[in-house]
């Protein structure tokens, strides 16, 4: 991972997470970053690591399974305590697949789903609404049709769903 001053625009340091192909990074309430890593095309396995940014040493790392085809789009609640990360399993159906969590104090990865996709559901998209901790999820529907969005709130319970634009990527929210 590569710190870059933004004043000068020029890269001042960098964290190793040794080879892991590090993807998308999110910051805790303590200021740990939890990055995902993994590219399964470069036989580099799927994980989670947890950094400190100010030593710049790895606090916690969680490998997945083998098999596993995808572990992406990290967000996290409002109280910056509790991730939430999309896992995608190509091997074995869908019964693993969907949405998982997990407390920053955690110890062991979560081996089930909090929200599990329905079968030939896929999650692309997943964003926490810091207001009000709502849960979106975005299905692309192969991206060749409208997407479909489905909001839970935190108990897990769908609250709401529409469709919008074809390929749903990602969700914004102000604060």
């Amino acid at each position: 991972i590569q710190v870059i001053d933004p004043l000068i625009d020029e890269v001042v340091d960098s964290i190793f997470i040794n080879g892991r192909a590090p993807q998308s990074i999110v910051n805790d309430r303590e200021g740990n970053l939890w990055v995902t890593y993994g590219n399964i095309q470069k036989d580099k396995p799927y994980g989670i690591v947890c950094i400190d940014p100010e030593t710049k040493s790895i606090l916690k790392q969680f490998h997945y399974k083998e098999g596993l085809n995808e572990l992406i789009k990290p967000s996290i609640n409002a109280t910056k305590d509790t991730l939430y990360w999309i896992c995608v399993d190509y091997s074995s159906g869908t019964e693993g697949n969907g949405i998982f969590r997990m407390p920053i104090h955690a110890d062991v990865l979560p081996d089930q789903p909090f929200i599990t996709a329905a079968p030939f559901q896929y999650f692309y998209a997943l964003g926490i609404d810091p207001r009000d901790n709502l849960i979106y999820i975005g299905d692309p529907k192969s991206f060749i049709e409208s997407s479909e969005i489905r909001i839970y709130n935190s108990a897990g319970e769908l609250h709401h769903q529409f469709t919008t634009s074809m390929g749903v990527g990602d969700f914004f929210f102000d604060e």
